[in-house]
């Protein structure tokens, strides 16, 4: 890949600008009459051909302009995702941001649905929230409550305000008392710990420490253990597929087709998604038929929701490629921003 110069960047990203915005193959006139450049036809028409030879710009037919390839889109948006700092106009659609979010709970999943359905307001495309999971977060507090004498219901509370309630049938007789004093020994023993495989079976070792209850601690970590793959296998949940049928990419059906059975690859969105847990940026994916081949001329933005370097959720959003990628980087950049400091403000 050849390095561009200043002059054929500002003009490619003009072309993919003006391309987002009209939909229509952009040639040399259009370019020229958009901008204030103190450059010629001539010129702009060479650079054209320079990056159309470089795979910047393709041409759908002999006598049109031309239109950014994936190639150019993924130039540009690595120029967006290398803006960190807030400007003031950003600054102030995020306390708009903030202010549609405040009467929401601190509950996770509240937050994040709300928080997908305000995005998906705003935006003409597909958005996808990825769930915290309890396995993937750390407990905070662990209750048991008696059902009837056959059932308790263990209650998980996570450091990320998300609750899981499970049943556990019980082997032998307790009373509310046991389960209060076996609630507190158990929120002791895994506090600050995620619910994995490995601190499910360490439950074994409060049986030496509380030997009348050995019964009881084996049908709760028999219970986490088949509840752990269960959680891990949550479903994206998916904001505004409707309003992605009014853009104009819509009526190809072969087009709609690969969208929508995209959205219903859950499996594949999740692979996708975990690529993304520990970047610090937004991850783009356009075009991108190795990942699958549902992706083809679409775009997806992942962005993971992090506190203190740890994942807690990821947005993304979906869409054609040829999508309004500044405003979808600002509201990502919005939604990581607002959940970092909603969640260190309760930490703290």
């Amino acid at each position: 890949m050849s390095s561009m110069n200043q002059r054929e960047d500002m003009i490619l990203r003009s072309m993919v600008e003006s391309y987002i915005q009209s939909g229509t193959p952009t040639g040399s006139t259009t370019l020229l009459a958009n901008n204030t450049w103190d450059l010629s036809s001539a010129t702009v028409r060479n650079v054209l051909k320079k990056l159309g030879d470089e795979g910047y710009l393709a041409k759908p037919h002999s006598s049109s302009g031309r239109v950014p390839t994936a190639k150019a889109y993924y130039h540009y948006v690595q120029q967006l995702n290398a803006v960190q700092n807030m400007s003031p106009e950003q600054r102030g659609s995020y306390q708009q941001f903030c202010d549609r979010l405040s009467t929401v709970g601190d509950q996770m999943g509240e937050l994040l649905n709300c928080m997908g359905q305000l995005l998906s307001n705003n935006l003409d495309y597909t958005v996808i929230v990825s769930m915290p999971t309890v396995t993937k977060n750390v407990l905070k507090a662990i209750h048991l409550i008696l059902l009837d004498v056959n059932r308790v219901l263990l209650v998980l509370m996570t450091d990320m305000g998300v609750s899981k309630d499970i049943i556990v049938r019980l082997t032998d007789s307790y009373t509310q008392d046991d389960l209060n004093y076996l609630s507190s020994c158990l929120t002791e023993h895994l506090k600050e710990k995620p619910i994995d495989a490995t601190n499910i079976e360490s439950i074994d070792c409060l049986s030496e420490m509380i030997p009348q209850y050995k019964t009881l601690l084996k049908d709760c970590g028999d219970a986490l253990s088949q509840q752990e793959e269960v959680v891990d296998a949550s479903s994206p949940q998916t904001f505004g597929i409707s309003k992605m049928l009014d853009l104009p990419e819509f009526s190809d059906a072969d087009y709609m087709k690969r969208v929508l059975r995209l959205l219903d690859q859950t499996r594949t969105l999740q692979d996708i998604f975990q690529e993304t847990v520990s970047s610090h940026r937004t991850a783009v994916f356009i075009d991108d038929v190795q990942k699958s081949p549902d992706l083809k001329d679409c775009a997806l933005l992942v962005r993971p929701l992090q506190l203190s370097d740890r994942s807690v959720a990821q947005l993304g959003i979906l869409g054609p490629t040829r999508m309004v990628y500044k405003q979808v980087f600002k509201l990502l950049g919005n939604a990581h921003t607002y959940v970092s400091e909603r969640l260190s403000a309760r930490e703290g």
